[in-house]
Parts: C-alpha cells; sequence; structure tokens
C-alpha cells in the first residue's frame, strides 16, 4: 500500500453523491424532538442529576433548525 502516489499516477476524483440534505436535517430535528419528548413526559427515564439531557435535545433541535436555513441557502 502506498502512502504517497505521484500527481500522474492518482486517478480522478469521484463525482459527488447527490443527496437531500434538507431530508436529514429533518429526520435529525424529529429524532431529537421525540427524545425531548420522552424525557419530558417520563421524568423517570431521566437519571437523578443528569439535566443536561434535556438541554442536549433543545440544543439539537436548534441546531438543526439552524442547518435548515443553512441548506436551504445552497
Amino acid at each position: 500500500m502506498k502512502f504517497f502516489v505521484k500527481e500522474e499516477d492518482r486517478k480522478p476524483d469521484p463525482a459527488p453523491l447527490k443527496t437531500n440534505a434538507r431530508a436529514v436535517v429533518v429526520v435529525g430535528i424529529v429524532a431529537w424532538a421525540l427524545v425531548l419528548a420522552f424525557f419530558v413526559l417520563v421524568p423517570t427515564a431521566t437519571p437523578a442529576g443528569k439535566q443536561w439531557w434535556l438541554t442536549s435535545c433543545v440544543f439539537g433541535i436548534i441546531l438543526g433548525v439552524f442547518a435548515w436555513f443553512k441548506v436551504g441557502r445552497r
């Protein structure tokens, strides 16, 4: 296995895959929202002293909304 390949011996880069980034973002937002709803509706599921789990869900949703607008501009 070679770690260094001369420029003339390199194969061309493959074409990028076409994906639906908005669908991926929506799935992530829905997943964070479901986990947040579960923790709110079933308070015994959150271990004592681990309230940061709820905060993580909220920040996941916020970052997902940010990604929604960021991906929409492309």
